[in-house]
């Protein structure tokens, strides 16, 4: 499928997604989240799989109980596009609809949506005690994450020139936030008041989540290229970015020093932090938009054709097991906890695999159902 076929399908999708309140298709797809909350006097573990559904449901399941779902709660009636985040007691979503809600782990609290004002397409970013979403008029906003209030806005007066599809990250230790937009720049602003440290122009759009390393801040972009930015001025940190064979619209992540990111080429590559220089790479069938993940030795990636592929982290030119194919095309985010991957498909089908085989499971629901 060539860069402009899928473009083409994903703009659409999402332009007739939740639009009418009727169409609900999105692909949020999956987070784990652990933590401990006291019952009766006593600490209890926990491990949910939190799922924002196709049909605009965000479901939990139990991970230390054979996977029994929990609840499945509506939020807007509207598609979601970015997945579920977790901070402290809550998880925080945004929807195609407008709105972030911010809702309790255990679901014992009703949700309350904050309207943003335009249709949410990335995902939000939690830290230094705000929430951060931006918008498709081109805005990024910035709520404190306890009573969901605006605190700022940028720009604070009217919009930018182009959409902001991409999720922004936070870096508490700095102080700051990071998103890019279709205007084709990236923005480092202070998280706590919004002001504009710096901003990079590419030469394309950018729709990834970023990712900060040490000291640099890495992203791809609609103009083919892979870049590092010195996090503190924008400056880039390699002597050329790394260009690919088409578009780059996933976050890259990282392993001891190795940069991997997913392609629109149907590639991913592992890229020294450093200097950018490709480590190894493996073609993939068909173009990815589902982000890699990393679990021990293996680094597991989606492709839009719906194969799942388990790589060996030091060198992509090997496999750790045999593909899988889902039947169905992925685009939401893998999610791994103890012995299984989960993968969600774009048919609604939820499974998880195992971890040291790939091979299925036995669990496998359709939350569509």
């Amino acid at each position: 499928m060539g860069k402009l076929a899928l473009i083409l399908i994903l703009l659409t999708t999402i332009s007739l997604t939740g639009c009418t309140g009727v169409a609900k298709l999105g692909w949020a797809g999956t987070m784990v989240y652990e933590y401990t909350a006291e019952v009766e006097g006593v600490d209890v573990d926990h491990a949910v799989l939190f799922v924002g559904t196709m049909k605009g449901e965000l479901a939990a399941y139990d991970l230390l109980n054979a996977h029994a779902p929990l609840w499945a709660l509506p939020l807007d009636g509207t598609a979601l596009f970015g997945p579920p985040v977790a901070s402290g007691d809550h998880i925080y979503i945004g929807t195609y609809g407008g709105n972030v809600y911010k809702l309790a782990v255990d679901n014992s609290e009703a949700p309350v949506p904050a309207p943003m004002g335009d249709q949410i397409v990335g995902g939000v970013a939690v830290g230094s005690d705000r929430v951060f979403v931006g918008t498709s008029d081109g805005v990024l906003h910035a709520l404190n994450a306890d009573n969901m209030e605006e605190a700022w806005r940028y720009p604070d007066e009217g919009t930018l020139t182009d959409r902001i599809w991409g999720t922004p990250i936070v870096d508490e230790i700095g102080g700051m936030v990071y998103f890019g937009a279709f205007d084709r720049k990236f923005y480092a602003l202070d998280a706590s008041n919004g002001s504009e440290a710096w901003t990079f122009e590419a030469r394309g759009a950018i729709a990834g989540k970023p990712l900060i390393y040490n000291d640099k801040v890495y992203f791809g972009a609609f103009d083919r290229k892979f870049y590092a930015l010195n996090k503190t001025d924008g400056t880039t940190a390699w002597a050329t970015p790394f260009t690919a064979g088409n578009w780059f619209w996933t976050e890259p992540v990282v392993f001891d020093g190795t940069i991997y990111v997913g392609c629109l080429d149907h590639s991913v590559y592992a890229l020294d932090a450093v200097t950018g220089a490709v480590e190894s790479t493996y073609k993939t069938d068909s173009p990815i938009t589902s982000p890699p993940v990393i679990a021990g030795d293996k680094l597991i990636v989606a492709s839009n054709s719906g194969k799942v592929y388990a790589r060996d982290v030091t060198n992509l030119a090997s496999e750790k097991w045999p593909v899988f194919n889902l039947g169905e095309s992925i685009q939401s985010p893998i999610s791994v906890y103890a012995d299984f991957v989960y993968v969600y498909g774009l048919n609604q089908t939820l499974t998880a695999r195992w971890l040291t085989t790939g091979g299925q499971s036995g669990w496998s629901v359709n939350t569509g159902l």
